[in-house]
């Protein structure tokens, strides 16, 4: 009697087939994951990522471009004022705005004028963060100053660049 030896050859080519999808799905997987975060971080305002923080807003340009203690000091002495709290015109105004939509009567007239008060304020913030600004570049140097041009330059090329895509 002779022994027939069992056929190995079509359980391996099974199995490499399956690693193989398993590692285009697990690549594909990661390039999708990879693509997502780095949108985030894009986007992102916050840290260093000043390529394209303040993208399409001129005024969040200007500020990022600034060096990162300069920021910092800014952002404390606006937070002394007292009057500096980016959420207080919003969430002040949203119990009248609210109350007007979900009126039987409404008031297109008292909605505009609800939607002027909360412009108003954040005009006036604006321009205490505008003066803050200037009161921050006026203590530079002069290669201080010229290197923030240089920045604020290179930040502004960069939106041009991502506005073309």
């Amino acid at each position: 009697m002779t022994k027939i030896p069992p056929e190995p050859a079509e359980p391996t080519r099974r199995w490499s087939s399956v690693k193989l999808i398993l590692c285009v799905s697990l690549a594909l997987n990661l390039l999708v994951a990879g693509l997502f975060v780095g949108g985030l971080i894009r986007q992102s305002p916050s840290g260093d990522h000043r390529g394209s923080a303040g993208r399409g807003d001129i005024g969040a340009t200007v500020i990022m471009a600034l060096p990162r203690d300069t920021r910092h000091a800014l952002r404390e002495e606006l937070k002394q004022d007292g009057e500096f709290d980016k959420n207080r015109d919003r969430l002040s105004a949203m119990p009248d705005l609210l109350d007007e939509l979900r009126s039987e009567d409404f008031d297109a007239q008292a909605f505009v004028d609800v939607l002027s008060e909360i412009r108003q304020s954040r005009d006036e913030r604006l321009a205490k963060i505008e003066e803050a600004v200037s009161r921050g570049i006026a203590a530079m140097s002069t290669a201080e100053r010229s290197a923030y041009a240089d920045q604020l330059e290179e930040m502004l090329q960069n939106q041009k660049r991502c506005a073309r895509r």
